[in-house]
């Protein structure tokens, strides 16, 4: 080969390494348009801290790759025990008047709106098969009165669930008297021991693709 075709070739390999070196990273967004996605962090959202309601002890945003959308949830750190006084029940939630997902002002209409959930967790955290622990999607309005969706029972995969706040009490849900569906303040998720169960459970849940 001569010098001058040994000398392009080199120049040609030094050009290629420059472009692959100079060239910008291209960037690897997560892309979430749930009203709260949890891509920024936790958004808000925090532990329930009534005494008879601590199975929740601590809320974070999840490690990435842990989501059904995008590519973080957040992680509720759940300490469960059946029969518990303080622990059989615990519960995450966010107060919209202090942060509310981007163009949402609180109190919020939402009679009728289906609010809609996803959530994770692990085979361990069924409790016992009889009497399977479960979750529920609540609301609060203006003042502090609740309506809890449907219970579903858990299972080891991203299940969703959802609530239709309304005037009417939901099927295996709860609502307070008075409550008002259209001055919605706060949202949130509660997990609770089955009925009667005095199974455990201390690990993570996933929330994720909170919508409505």
């Amino acid at each position: 080969m001569s010098q001058k075709k040994m000398a392009s070739l080199g120049l040609l390999v030094v050009l290629c390494l420059m472009s692959t070196i100079c060239a910008p990273a291209i960037s690897q967004t997560c892309q979430d348009q749930s009203k709260y996605g949890f891509e920024s962090g936790r958004m808000g959202w925090v532990e329930q801290t009534y005494w008879d309601s601590q199975a929740v002890t601590a809320v974070a945003q999840s490690e990435k790759g842990m989501a059904k959308i995008g590519c973080n949830s957040l992680k509720l750190s759940v300490d469960l025990i059946g029969g518990d006084d303080k622990k059989s029940k615990g519960e995450a939630y966010v107060d919209m008047r202090n942060n509310p997902p981007s163009g949402v002002v609180a109190p919020v209409n939402l009679e009728g709106v289906p609010i809609t959930v996803w959530v994770y967790v692990p085979k361990e955290a069924i409790g016992d098969p009889s009497k399977p622990n479960g979750v529920q999607v609540f609301v609060k309005d203006q003042d502090w009165k609740s309506e809890y969706g449907t219970w579903n029972n858990l299972d080891s995969q991203w299940i969703q669930i959802s609530l239709t706040p309304s005037n009417e009490i939901p099927r295996w849900g709860y609502k307070d008297e008075g409550f008002d569906p259209s001055r919605i303040i706060a949202i949130g998720v509660k997990i609770g021991a089955g009925g009667g169960s005095t199974a455990t459970f201390k690990g993570s849940i996933y929330v994720d693709g909170v919508n409505w």
